[in-house]
């Protein structure tokens, strides 16, 4: 016993899921498949889910297709939003779109972006939106 007496016990805490820290995962996660979107226009993101057949519990892997978040302009310009659910994020009040001048920049500006959520510079248009959404915080 003179072993476990000598050494240093600490209780352990399972950590809290921060709302902000899985905002920012989730909208990482979908500027990726943006990313991928551009290289692979047929992308499909995999969801796994849980359905129930004749009372016995079956896992199930469905793709779902993704959409891109740019639109090509006449002028050759394109025109990206970055989207939380079905809802467009205002980067300024009214303003929720990116104009850049053509599709070959649209990487450099999703890996900007990607960056930009890294460090919270969208926390509170994301809280926002969610609020919205959801009716609270």
């Amino acid at each position: 016993m003179t072993f476990i007496k000598n050494l240093k016990l600490v209780a352990i805490t399972t950590p809290k899921s921060d709302p902000i820290i899985r905002r920012r995962e989730a909208l990482v996660s979908r500027l990726r498949d943006q990313i991928e979107r551009i290289s692979n226009p047929h992308h499909a993101r995999l969801r796994h889910s849980w359905i129930k057949i004749n009372g016995e519990r079956k896992s199930r892997d469905r793709h779902i297709p993704v959409r891109p978040w740019w639109r090509q302009q006449r002028d050759g310009s394109v025109v990206f939003t970055l989207t939380v659910g079905m809802k467009r994020i205002e980067l300024e009040t009214g303003k929720a779109g990116i104009v850049i001048p053509n599709a070959n920049e649209l990487p450099k500006l999703i890996e900007g972006l990607i960056a930009a959520v890294g460090r919270g510079e969208l926390d509170s248009q994301l809280q926002a939106v969610s609020m919205g959404r959801l009716g609270k915080g």
